[in-house]
This record gives C-alpha cells, structure tokens and sequence, in this order.
C-alpha cells in the first residue's frame, strides 16, 4: 500500500503524523517518537510527498521592517536586522525568508543545529520534506485565533504577535499573551481528553467565540490551510537536494512536449503533401479530358 502524503507536526522530540491518499483523505494518523515513524513507514512504500510543520515553540515568526530598497540588498541585511530587532546575537541561528508586503517582511528564526538535526533525522528514515514550515505560519490570519488541542495551543492576533505553548499552561500564559478584545477571539477546540472550559480563564470562556472543528484534528486542521506564500525553511543551504532533479524531470517533460509538436508538424507536413498530390491528379484528368472533348481524333499519346 502507498500513501500519497504524509505530514509531520513536529513538537521538540515529540511527532504526530497524517498519512493521507491522493484524494487528500486521512487513511492513518499517529504520534510518538521518530523511530516510531520508521517503525510505521516500514510497513508501506514512502509517501510521494512530505510536509513538516515545526512548532512555534521552538520556531521565532517575526515581521520585521525593512527600507524599500531591491530584494537582493534586503537578503543581504536581514540578519543584522533581525539582530537589531531581537537585541540578540543570531549567529547560530538560520533564519528563513517569507513573504515581503511592501516594507514588511516575514521571517523564521531557528536553531540551525536543531534544523540539521531534524532533517538529518527524516532522512535517515528515507524522508526529504519539500515544505518545512511553521505550524503558526500556517494558521496566521487577519483576524484573533486561538486553536488548542490536548498538547499544545497556536494564538494568532492579527497584526499582533503569533505564539504556541503548551496546552498546560493556557490558564496563565493567554492572560499574559493576548491583547486583544475577548469578544473578536475565535476558538477552535481540538481537545479529547480534557474539557477546555476547565483550562480557560472564566472571561475567555464567557465572552469568546466557539467555532466547529472543521477537521477531526489538529494536525488535519493545519494539513488543510494554504501552504502558498508561507515560509518554507528548505532553502539557502538548507534547499532540497531533489530540486537538480526535478529541474532534470521538467527538461524532459518539455522534450517530449518539443517531439509531438515536431511529430504534429510532420503528420500535417504529409497530410498537405497528399492532399497536393491528390489535387494534382484531379487537374491531371481534368485536362485529359478535356482535351478530348476539343480533339476527339487525336490519337497521339498523352
């Protein structure tokens, strides 16, 4: 049996995955470490595809802002604006490139030894990610969202900042990290082996907005929204190495696109030639004939 996708939500050393088919729907989903991944994995052919969102927790989303001036200058001032910005030395960090909005641009600030561990970890079970992104990247929106399941909660403030924590710790840490008004929150709630009534503080649970669960969890809930336009840490040095190959892949795709074009040339090449000859042949008789009908008593050869 062959999945078509999996993906991966990756909490420190803690993973849950969803093993989807081609028509995206979930056939298995797990939790547990990465060798109980490869332990899951042996039992089929690998997944075509792999996503890996990183948790928030160990992931700094930042929008920091930058002089209108050309891309490539930008690229080469973004970590000392990011050191500006953090008050803090970044040297051992790789920070990711995301989206530019005029003078805002999105980056990813991780521990680079954390990030080479985790995809050296994937690739020893013989996984190469195309998207590593950022589980609160991925749910970022205009307006408050807060989406909680039994191990972990993803705030979203709009303009505000983005942050995840554990789900413990919801009673003190949203108090503490969401400025805005109680009424504009909109909560999602995941949650199976707790009541989040009972983890929320009495004014969250009052004035907040309950919305359904549009999936049956988190981790299908984030596999859902738009990856376009998010950050994805698989570049710099940390690029796909399958990238060369797909480049190999599309020159003969548009080589073979090149030889049926040639082939149809060739196909409507003959066709007119036959045509041409067949109205020649036409003419041909034509004449004969009549040429006849003006000298009947002609009896030269033609």
């Amino acid at each position: 049996m062959a999945f078509e996708n999996l993906v991966i939500h990756w909490r420190d050393q803690a993973l849950k995955w969803l093993l989807l088919d081609d028509a995206q729907l979930p056939l298995r989903e797990g939790q547990g470490t990465l060798e109980d991944l490869a332990e899951v994995l042996s039992e089929y052919e690998l997944p075509l595809h792999t996503s890996v969102l990183l948790s928030g927790e160990s992931v700094l989303l930042k929008t920091i802002e930058v002089p209108p001036k050309p891309t490539r200058q930008i690229l080469d001032a973004v970590p000392y604006l990011v050191e500006e910005y953090l008050a803090c030395d970044v040297a051992d960090c790789f920070i990711a490139i995301g989206e530019r909005r005029g003078n805002d641009l999105t980056v990813g600030v991780i521990d680079e030894r954390f990030l080479a561990d985790c995809l050296g970890g994937l690739k020893t079970i013989g996984l190469d990610p195309e998207f590593l992104g950022i589980d609160l990247d991925v749910i970022a929106c205009d307006q408050c969202l807060l989406v909680v399941d039994d191990d972990v909660a993803l705030l979203s403030q709009g303009d505000a900042e983005m942050v995840a924590f554990e789900t413990a710790q919801i009673l003190t840490r949203l108090e503490l990290l969401y400025h805005g008004d109680l009424l504009a929150l909109n909560i999602v709630d995941f949650t199976e082996g707790q009541s989040l009534e009972a983890l929320l503080p009495s004014a969250f649970v009052d004035q907040s907005q309950r919305l359904p669960a549009p999936a049956r969890s988190l981790l299908q809930y984030l596999h859902q929204q738009p990856k376009t336009k998010r950050l994805n840490f698989r570049q710099g040095q940390f690029a796909q190495a399958s990238q060369g190959a797909s480049g190999k892949t599309w020159l003969w795709q548009l080589g073979k696109v090149a030889l049926f074009v040639m082939v149809l040339q060739l196909l409507f090449a003959g066709a007119q030639g036959l045509y041409l000859f067949n109205q020649a042949n036409d003419m041909a008789a034509e004449a004969r004939t009549l040429y006849e009908g003006l000298y009947p008593n002609d009896k030269n050869p033609r």
